[in-house]
């Protein structure tokens, strides 16, 4: 056997070290003896040892194609048939004119009409027997100011999966304007369970950039309804968008909601990207630059928070990356056009067809689908690979940002902490 390629090792202790594999996702702490004994001096290894590195891939069978494996499993879960995933966005109309916005050409009057409604639960029907699970996201524009739409096609995917047993789960992603009591109790009524809010830190910094027409604020109506909100929908996210003039928003943010006792709410930072020149490129963070402020972030938690925190960024190991890059995945615009990526909708030039008169632009599709990361220059040789796979597609395509997220000094830092944590516990 041989040692795997995608083995990371990291000093832990004076005498001890992690080794990660990014292509199984398990982490040992090992002694530097042994670590010194079994993979550098390629000396004995007992029969309990050997089994116990290859279980969890450190070692491997020297013809064992990782690489291949890595192949499997990205186009096994591109190709999966067994879930549904759909993001529907019922107006590309908003009541916000955020500085950033990246669907500022695309945004338009009126919400969708009812035959792209119904068309949308008849195209379900005709799949709903041959999935388990039915995903639903609804977007925008601004999804509330069409809270009609989101109640007639909720309750017709509810009862077409309930009445074919399919798991059916639902989210929404809103400004948070108009998420007052009475309309939090309607989306839970209708089985949205989850919203994510943006808040861009204080009044001040939010209201500068987050704002109705003519630039009126919106910054203290927001966090009066995630307050109320947070009492009645079981999950509320608050994204906090940040770039290098607001790099600790979501710190300022996390201190708000905490003092109105909303603990069940979850804050996290998101990078601001300059998708379709929608923004100043130069206050963009790097995604370099954004990981540390990321950790800053973090840093801040109380001790509870923290761990969790840490334990939610262990990494994950992916097949697809997102809707993009799914057979079974779609966003749907309000007249019925079709797209893969969220940064398209609105863009007709990346269409992939329309759910009413059921055309197709298979290019446009396969722009997303046929990209094959283990076959990339680039990706190909990362041992990042298995945890990363080529990153977001849409980046990709466009040339947007640089695609690496993983960096080996942050990577080797979330995995001591990690460490740090499980150690904590087998020690109580």
């Amino acid at each position: 056997m041989r040692e795997s390629y995608y083995n990371f090792i990291y000093q832990y202790s004076s005498d001890s070290l992690i080794i990660y594999n990014s292509l199984t996702n398990a982490m040992i702490e090992i002694e530097a003896d042994n670590y010194k004994r079994i993979f550098l001096d390629k000396g004995e290894t007992t029969a309990e040892e050997y089994s116990f590195l290859a279980k969890g891939g450190f070692l491997v069978e020297e013809k064992y194609d990782e690489l291949a494996i890595i192949r499997n499993r990205l186009f096994s879960s591109r190709y999966s048939t067994d879930k549904l995933g759909l993001t529907i966005a019922p107006t590309l109309d908003c009541n916000f004119r955020c500085e950033y916005c990246y669907e500022k050409d695309s945004r338009k009057k009126g919400i969708m009409p009812i035959d792209v409604q119904n068309k949308i639960i008849e195209s379900t029907e005709k799949r709903i027997k041959n999935i388990s699970e039915l995903n639903v996201t609804w977007y925008g524009g601004e999804p509330l100011l069409a809270l009609p739409v989101i109640i007639n096609v909720s309750d017709g995917l509810r009862r077409i999966s309930r009445e074919n047993d399919v798991k059916y789960s639902a989210s929404i992603i809103s400004n948070g304007y108009l998420l007052t009591e009475t309309v939090a109790q309607t989306l839970v009524e209708h089985g949205i369970v989850s919203c994510q809010i943006t808040l861009d830190g204080d009044k001040r910094t939010h209201d500068s950039r987050r704002y109705l027409d003519g630039k009126l604020p919106t910054f203290e109506k927001i966090v009066n309804n995630i307050v109320i909100a947070s009492k009645i929908i079981p999950q509320i996210i608050v994204r906090v968008n940040i770039d290098k003039d607001n790099a600790d928003a979501a710190i300022t943010i996390k201190g708000i909601l905490d003092e109105f006792l909303c603990n069940n709410v979850i804050v996290y930072p998101s990078p601001i990207k300059n998708k379709h020149g929608c923004y100043d490129r130069e206050t963009c963070f790097t995604n370099k630059e954004f990981v540390e402020a990321e950790w800053q972030y973090t840093s801040t938690l109380n001790d509870r928070e923290q761990k969790d925190n840490i334990l939610s960024k262990y990494p994950k190991i992916r097949g697809n990356i997102c809707c993009a890059d799914s057979a079974s995945s779609i966003i749907i615009s309000p007249n019925g056009d079709i797209y893969k990526c969220w940064s398209d909708i609105g863009n007709t030039a990346t269409c992939c067809g329309n759910i009413v008169d059921e055309t197709t632009n298979i290019m446009n599709i396969l722009k997303y689908l046929d990209y094959d990361c283990t076959r990339d220059e680039q990706c190909r040789e990362c041992k990042f690979l298995p945890i990363c796979m080529g990153d977001c597609p849409y980046e990709r395509i466009n040339q947007a940002n640089s695609r690496c997220m993983f960096f080996d000094s942050f990577h080797g830092q979330l995995l001591k902490k990690v460490a740090d944590i499980i150690n904590s516990k087998s020690n109580v």
